[in-house]
């Protein structure tokens, strides 16, 4: 299955986008928040650092982030819708004809509509449980008329249009996504009994699994009794987590670290000797790529992870509807040392071909008709997460002037 693709009607189709003459525009990306973490966050500074080739950086147009300090090329709306609409009016008094507008989450496509009408080519990007449900009126009015549809997954793409049947008259355009390399970190010293989860901890995203992880964790335990099971990440259903996890009588092997930041996160996926996503609601599985990129085999559920994740090549992809295929799963890789190292190398090398910066900037550029980075420039670098915790800010910096630092 191609990473880049465009799907008419009916079932997405593999096959490369055949660029036309590339036009010279501005820049302008339209996001929800840039630093934070989260998926939807990460895939906004992947796209800064793939659009900005080092001579014209993008214009960056952030709702929810609300440092003072910003660079000129970054205007930051403090969670104000009004500030950013007066400012895409402010900016369509003008004809917009020069102007290229990047929206990174459907339920911004309003904001450009001023533009659009004043001659801008428009790009939505459709990302995963937000676009799973019918568009309101105005978003679908945009979305009908803007230049592409841009889906993360052919399975993000599917659910798109069964969702907004109105759709099938038009292209959706998928385009995978890379990650950067890893943050240079002291060697790790490997545990092969550590088995790792990376995601927020939040009520409205009980979708990603972890109770029944957590659930497996009793009879995973029986087979290998020095398994333990890692969970980074924090948000308001912690708690109840922690509850199940001393219900189910294994609150002495699972650890939840909450909040970690940059270089820890990447010694815990060195140290960990399997990576679960057990999630039924990925629109990607931007954390999936992580773990490939340290080589390690990864367990995930279907859906959009299984574009992802290779089942028996880099890992397993298992049913979620119940625990034990996913216990027996974990529990396959714990005992197999032979196999798991080979899924990790295999991942490794998928990562490396596919999955990387630079692979995401040439799709994207390749779609938006740029022109593509030269063999010697890399994709330009981009604000960190800094301090993962989504209840708090977060500190950012950056090489290339991008991030405002929150104190």
């Amino acid at each position: 299955m191609s990473g880049f693709s465009r799907t008419t009607n009916g079932p997405p189709k593999g096959g490369h986008y055949i660029m036309s003459t590339p036009i010279s525009r501005q820049l302008l990306i339209v996001t929800t928040e840039l630093f934070a973490p989260g998926g939807v966050q990460r895939l906004g500074r992947e796209v800064v650092g793939a659009l900005a080739d080092g001579t014209a950086p993008p214009e960056v147009w952030s709702l929810l982030d609300r440092d003072s300090s910003a660079h000129a090329n970054l205007y930051l709306a403090a969670g104000s819708r009004v500030r950013l609409g007066l400012r895409a009016l402010a900016r369509a008094i003008a004809s917009c004809r020069d102007l290229r507008v990047v929206v990174m989450h459907v339920h911004l496509a309003p904001i450009a509509l001023p533009m659009l009408l004043r001659g801008a080519q428009v790009s939505v990007f459709v990302n995963g449980v937000e676009a799973w449900r019918a568009l309101p009126p105005i978003e679908r009015w945009v979305v009908e008329r803007c230049d592409r549809v841009i889906a993360i997954s052919h399975y993000t793409a599917r659910r798109f249009r069964q969702a907004n049947p109105w759709c099938d008259a038009r292209r959706v355009e998928v385009c995978w996504l890379g990650v950067s390399a890893a943050p240079l970190v002291p060697l790790a010293p490997l545990e092969p009994l550590l088995v790792l989860m990376v995601s927020r901890m939040s009520r409205e995203d009980r979708y990603k699994g972890h109770e029944l992880l957590i659930r497996a964790w009793s009879e995973v335990r029986t087979r290998v009794p020095q398994a333990e099971l890692v969970l980074i990440g924090d948000g308001d259903d912690r708690s109840r987590l922690e509850a199940i996890a001393s219900e189910a009588g294994v609150a002495g092997a699972v650890r939840f670290l909450g909040s970690v930041g940059e270089e820890e996160l990447a010694a815990w996926y060195r140290r960990c000797s399997i990576f679960v996503l057990p999630s039924e609601g990925e629109g990607f599985g931007l954390v999936l790529l992580e773990a490939m990129r340290a080589g390690k085999a990864c367990v995930t559920g279907p859906g959009a992870p299984a574009e992802v994740v290779e089942d028996g090549v880099t890992g397993f992809v298992v049913s979620l509807q119940e625990p034990q295929p996913l216990t027996d799963a974990v529990l396959r890789l714990l005992e197999d040392g032979d196999l798991r190292d080979r899924l990790g190398r295999a991942g490794r090398t998928r990562f490396e071909q596919t999955f990387t910066s630079r692979h995401f900037a040439d799709r994207l550029r390749q779609l938006l008709l740029l022109p593509p980075l030269s063999e010697r420039t890399a994709p330009a670098a981009t604000p960190s997460r800094g301090q993962v915790n989504p209840r708090r800010g977060v500190s950012v910096s950056s090489r290339r002037g991008w991030g405002p630092r929150r104190q």
